[in-house]
């Protein structure tokens, strides 16, 4: 088993760490030369430029290539629809309002069947439908030309960010993820090691180490854009996801064997704990020779542990020496089809009741406050709770738009020049990101509010109005879009975690049972990937403090287990090879 060698305490300034300063350091900066360059080039959306930069703001070279593409996708897919929308029912108020909200619920929808960077695009073709359609709804004429415009200046943004992040030297994806895999591999190398030695192996913890594993889904995917290594790295690191989660599966199927004698349990304890890969692949050949049949589980189940051993070790070498593995693997992902439709039609209700309301005022411009809610509602809806994103709105929004306010008419009060504006942003630009870049989700969650609404609510324009009306009256409108959506989804509840844990086992119990009828093409390590992914979820339904989720964990794992056992027979059965088959 490799030691993970404890790093030394990062420098800091004022208690955070200088990194995190670095890091809010390079957002100001990529805001201010997307800002500057906006103004040169006189276009229109400028504001959308600083707000694109505060969205795409990640740390790590991948993560930002990689969403800036799905965000130039869905911008492009979002005008389209605000194109078709306002086109068929720009005339009609009551069907605008229901067509605006039905795509805004598809939108969260499909992003409720992904993750990671893939949900924000569809969530953003959504609430692009919002800022384009909905805001030029009386003066449809212009939908197109204020599509052209925002694309524009997200593709500014895009390439100031790439800019600094390239001339200060941001960190990259890669390092960070071989430091997560290798800490992942050394976790899963202990809790096989535990049963091997016959120790108690809880559900739970089996599901925690998967959800380790899967998690790091999103930033593998990162790596494919980030050099022009990316893609051999990203194949190795989905191999070694792969591996790493059927050593999971084979040490937990390891304590559902019948007690036996320890001897050989002992001997594959020790080699694995070396982690010579000699002596692996020797007692492998050597437990072989002794099995006397298939039904001697135990040294097929060992057998089975050895295998994804050497899968790992031969994964890990691939990814360090830039190598492409033998074989390119898809990490499939597991999202119940059911609480995704539950989402997006929460979120079509909630946008569709808040549209009708706003309409029915007959205020001045209260298509603004619908925008505002789209975008509110979109953003939340890539989270695993919507309804703590826009508690956060709640708080976030009111307070961006009070800085807003004291950067606009005390800061800046009435100057004109632009470097005073870089200067009066940096305060509020770079203690949202610090408070963005926080390790604490909540902390994390209300910087990230505060780094979009801010320049959202401010609007930087060339020359710079100052208008104190227009100023209230757009904050008062983000501040109702936030009341209204908080409100709307406390009264259209999302399923309970019962309802999900059914629906969750419903597909887990159909994807054992089509494994066991058939074969497929889905290769064992790819299912169970999948099946990985499903499991950390229950797990993560009812949290680390209770047990009610550990009843329907073990009755995953066994169908998992199942599942995968069908698989490799059919594999085995049709001749080809298929890794972890022996079982």
């Amino acid at each position: 088993m490799r030691v993970i060698q404890a790093s030394p305490s990062p420098m800091s300034l004022v208690g955070i760490p200088l990194q995190r300063w670095l890091y809010a350091m390079r957002i100001w900066a990529a805001t201010v030369v997307a800002l500057a360059t906006a103004f040169w080039l006189q276009i229109d959306s400028a504001p959308t430029a600083a707000v694109t930069v505060s969205i795409l703001a990640l740390q790590t070279h991948g993560q930002m290539f990689h969403k800036s593409g799905y965000r130039l996708a869905g911008t492009g897919l979002g005008i389209v629809a605000s194109v078709a929308i306002t086109g068929l029912f720009s005339q009609t108020r009551d069907l605008f309002i229901v067509a605006v909200a039905v795509w805004l619920g598809v939108c969260v929808f499909v992003a409720g069947l992904f993750d990671g960077n893939r949900a924000y695009g569809a969530v953003l073709a959504g609430y692009t439908v919002s800022i384009v359609a909905v805001l030029q709804v009386d003066t449809p004429q212009n939908v197109f030309l204020s599509g052209l415009n925002r694309g524009a200046a997200i593709a500014i943004a895009i390439a100031a960010l790439a800019l600094v992040n390239s001339l200060t030297g941001a960190p990259s994806v890669y390092v960070g993820l071989k430091q997560k895999l290798a800490a992942a591999q050394a976790a899963v190398t202990a809790f096989a090691l535990k049963a091997l030695r016959g120790e108690t192996v809880f559900a739970t913890a089996t599901a925690d180490l998967m959800r380790l594993v899967t998690s790091l889904r999103p930033e593998i995917d990162a790596l494919y854009l980030e050099s022009t290594r990316g893609h051999h790295r990203g194949q190795a690191a989905r191999t070694l996801a792969a591996a790493l989660v059927m050593e999971v599966e084979a040490a937990y199927a390891l304590t559902l064997c019948p007690p036996t004698g320890q001897s050989s349990q002992q001997q594959v304890a020790d080699v694995l704990q070396g982690g010579d890969r000699n002596l692996i692949n020797a007692l492998r050949t050597r437990l072989l020779d002794q099995a006397s049949d298939v039904s001697d589980l135990v040294a097929t189940s060992l057998i089975r542990l050895l295998d994804t051993e050497i899968a790992v070790a031969e994964a890990l070498a691939d990814l360090h020496l830039d190598r492409r593995p033998a074989r390119n693997i898809r990490l499939r992902l597991y999202r119940s089809r059911r609480v995704a439709a539950w989402g997006g039609c929460r979120i079509m209700l909630a946008m569709m009741t808040l549209g009708f309301i706003l309409a029915a005022t007959n205020w001045p411009s209260t298509s603004t406050a619908y925008a505002f809610a789209g975008v509110i509602v979109a953003l939340g809806a890539t989270l695993p709770d919507v309804r703590a994103f826009s508690k956060a709105a709640l708080i976030g929004v009111p307070l961006a738009a009070a800085i807003a306010g004291v950067v606009q008419f005390l800061i800046l009060d009435g100057v004109d020049q632009f470097e005073l504006l870089a200067l009066g942003l940096a305060p509020a630009i770079i203690g949202a990101a610090l408070l963005q870049s926080s390790s604490k989700p909540q902390r994390a969650l209300f910087g990230f509010v505060l780094l979009v609404f801010v320049p959202q609510i401010l609007a930087p324009s060339n020359p710079e109005t100052y208008d104190p009306q227009s100023y209230l009256f757009t904050s008062a409108l983000a501040t109702l879009s936030a009341v209204a959506i908080y409100v709307s989804l406390i009264l259209v509840p999302p399923p309970s975690a019962a309802r999900r844990l059914r629906w969750t086992m419903a597909d887990a119990r159909d994807d054992a049972r089509r494994a066991l009828q058939a074969a497929t093409s889905i290769a064992v390590d790819e299912a169970a990937f999948h099946d990985a992914e499903r499991i950390g979820q229950i797990g993560a339904l009812f949290g680390p403090q209770t047990g009610s989720s550990d009843a329907a964990l073990r009755q995953a794992l066994l169908l998992a287990e199942t599942g995968s056992a069908a698989r490799a027979a059919h594999a085995a059965l049709a001749g080809s090879h298929v890794f972890g088959a022996a079982i």
